[in-house]
């Protein structure tokens, strides 16, 4: 535990000991409330506990420090009862208690000589939710400390608690007094030096008879909860041996917010935006939640997590939650972080998505006992002070998708529904901001169809998607085809041929047979984008054909996948590349356009005829391949490699323009500029055309068209 003298050696004793920004460990359990409190009731929502070390007048001491700067949160709700600018020369209303108290310019001053405190009779009991403010000023004499404080739960002038600013530590503090001297509970230091002779404006505001934010100049500079009543005491101003003037006091009681209700979805969109300093429907689980400036904010304990459920009755299957957030950055034994809660039964049991500034990562997981354990990471350049605006879509009740904006950037899958918990807001151990929060319906939304061609009897799937488009194949002629994880249609009877023909967009396409035989065709057709190809699991009768566009483009045949005719291949301009892990009867034709493509065959193929583009072009036939027939391969311009691991055939091999390197078994070649291959006599130019590639020039041995 980590001891900071409270008007003493609290630089030389700080560095001891530093919370650990380790968020994967839960050290809730490491901070333990002052003795005095019945920590069993505070539900994990102190802000800051102390506990006392040694004895003594001259040193207080706590915990640790943190920085904690919200806007002002109360609200301009309740009648005054006492407004004293003391402009009369007097103080009616004020009981001094202890040390010497004087009306000075206006102003009521405190004189120093070891603690001065001055009590208000207010003629009636304290209200449970309570505001004072007063404005501060104080001098900065030597031998003396430098010090103002609003009093509370005042019961003597050694039992009493108070909120304020240390000037010489550039601090401010909550704290109480006992016999043996002041001691703070809670302390921030202030981002800018509290300097003396400045007037600083404190507001104190008490809710629920046990919570106790002090603000500064309009802003929330740090909150406390205790255990016991706190307005069954006085108020009033106090000093410890300090020269202080207290300006400009007032003192109203505070209207509470009425408690969450419960929010029925038909009345969607649910939107909070927190205009109205109210948190409808939002219930504080963990941590102290404040309503700054239009923003919810959350600074939990330190070293702890915050938690505010959104109480939905029903929660559909399908739904999307947004929130924009804003974190604060790390600050030693502060994290930076913000996420969207859902599933939450009780504290220590909720799933969540969102930022962690800290590791730069998006993330999904799971909060268990054990703490918070991330479950789906995606890094990313994030970081603190910024806004994001996320959304978490809940699809079907057990697949969840993390945005960021419209652009998806996690997903999951559960086994059971998620649906079943509350959904809220949360920080661990990170003081961070929420706004817009909505609650809405999701409709599945998706340009893919698919239908049977009733004169053909061909399945066409059309359109795009921007997850996994995946057609099984539940029998021969039966087929699913999802997007995501979304079924999209069932059709039966397909006798004919499959046809996928998509729009230009970053299009990923699995053909999963299920182990049966289609007796058709399969020819795919994609715009272009970044599309991905994926054949699996079955036999093609069949040939199969596709044909991309322009993007960085991948075709890939499991090894369990066969065809028995043809595949022709056909890559636009960018990336492309090709894995063969299966097997192809009579023969493969690829054709790619300009860009570094690579095409790699470790299966059994009748017959090879390759032909790339411009480009760093690799084209691999590994040492399990099964090439039952002649083969060629024209390199467009640029530096190419073509390695033939397989010592039992020797391919015919033609490079264009550019540093090449070919390998065939185990002899090693490299040419410069034009060249022909071992199999062939003379090289020329090819070209690609619709129906496989053509050699213009004189053959070789064993030159022959595809």
């Amino acid at each position: 535990m980590l001891g900071i003298s409270f008007d003493g050696t609290y630089d030389a004793i700080r560095t001891l000991t530093r919370v650990r920004r380790e968020r994967r460990k839960d050290t809730s359990a490491e901070l333990a409330a002052p003795p005095r409190f019945d920590a069993s009731s505070l539900e994990d929502r102190v802000l800051f506990s102390a506990t006392p070390i040694g004895t003594g007048l001259d040193g207080d001491l706590l915990d640790t420090t943190f920085d904690l700067n919200p806007d002002d949160t109360s609200s301009d709700t309740g009648e005054w009862l006492i407004q004293e600018d003391y402009s009369d020369g007097t103080a009616d209303l004020h009981d001094p208690q202890t040390g010497t108290w004087e009306v000075i310019d206006e102003q009521y001053t405190a004189i120093p000589g070891a603690d001065a405190l001055s009590i208000l009779q207010l003629g009636s009991e304290l209200p449970e939710n309570l505001e004072l403010t007063v404005t501060v000023n104080a001098d900065d004499i030597a031998d003396r400390h430098s010090n103002a404080y609003v009093i509370f739960d005042y019961q003597s002038s050694s039992n009493f608690k108070f909120a304020g600013a240390r000037v010489a530590g550039d601090q401010w503090v909550i704290g109480h007094r006992n016999a043996s001297g002041w001691y703070a509970d809670a302390i921030v230091e202030s981002t800018e030096p509290i300097d003396p002779n400045q007037d600083y404006e404190l507001k104190l505001t008490i809710t629920d008879d046990s919570q106790v934010t002090l603000s500064v100049d309009g802003r929330a500079q740090i909150t406390h909860e205790f255990s016991g009543s706190l307005t069954d005491g006085h108020v009033g101003l106090g000093t410890r041996d300090a020269f202080s003037r207290f300006d400009n006091l007032r003192v109203r009681e505070l209207l509470a917010d009425t408690d969450a209700t419960t929010a029925v979805l038909n009345e969607v969109p649910l939107i909070e935006d927190f205009d109205d300093a109210v948190a409808d429907h939002l219930r504080p689980e963990s941590g102290t939640w404040l309503l700054v400036d239009g923003q919810y904010e959350v600074a939990p304990q330190l070293g702890a997590q915050g938690v505010s459920t959104f109480v939905v009755e029903d929660l559909p299957d399908d739904v999307e939650i947004g929130v924009s957030l804003h974190a604060d950055e790390a600050i030693p034994g502060r994290l930076s972080n913000g996420f969207i809660v859902f599933d939450y039964q009780n504290e220590h049991d909720f799933k969540y998505v969102g930022a962690d500034m800290d590791q730069d990562q998006w993330v999904i997981g799971q909060r268990t006992a054990d703490g918070w354990n991330d479950e789906v990471v995606l890094d990313a350049d994030l970081s603190g002070d910024t806004d994001y605006d996320l959304r978490l879509v809940i699809e079907d009740g057990n697949h969840v998708t993390l945005k960021l904006g419209d652009e998806s950037v996690l997903s999951q899958t559960y086994d059971e529904s998620v649906t079943d918990g509350a959904i809220g807001l949360a920080a661990d151990n990170s003081h961070t901001g929420f706004d817009n929060f909505e609650v809405i319906d999701h409709t599945p939304v998706t340009s893919l169809a698919a239908a049977l061609d009733v004169e053909s009897d061909d399945l066409v799937v059309t359109g795009s998607s921007g997850t996994n488009i995946r057609i099984l194949a539940t029998d021969a002629d039966s087929f699913e085809v999802w997007d995501g994880d979304m079924l999209i249609q069932t059709v039966d009877d397909v006798v004919g041929d499959l046809r996928v023909e998509l729009a230009e967009t970053d299009d990923h396409v699995i053909i999963d047979l299920g182990g049966n035989t289609f007796n058709g065709d399969i020819r795919i057709e994609t715009g272009d984008g970044n599309d991905q190809v994926e054949l699996t699991n079955g036999t093609l009768r069949g040939s199969l054909r596709v044909n991309t566009g322009a993007g960085n483009d991948n075709v890939s045949l499991a090894q369990d996948f066969a065809v028995q005719r043809y595949v022709k291949m056909t890559l636009g301009d960018g990336d492309d590349s090709a894995e063969i892990a299966g097997s192809i009867s009579r023969g493969l034709c690829f054709f790619s356009g300009d860009g570094d493509d690579s095409l790699s065959v470790a299966g059994r193929v009748g017959g090879l005829f390759a032909a790339t583009g411009a480009g760093n072009d690799q084209v691999d036939i590994g040492e399990v391949a099964h090439i039952s027939r002649l083969t060629a391969v024209f390199l467009g311009d640029g530096d190419d490699v073509f390695d033939n691991a397989s010592s039992k055939y020797f391919v015919g091999v033609f490079g264009g323009e550019g540093d090449d390197t070919i390998t065939q078994g185990h002899r090693h070649h490299h040419h410069h500029h034009g060249w022909c291959g071992e199999a062939f006599a003379h090289r020329g130019d090819h070209d690609r055309n619709d129906h496989g590639g053509k050699h213009d020039g004189k053959h070789g041995r064993g030159g022959r068209r595809c």
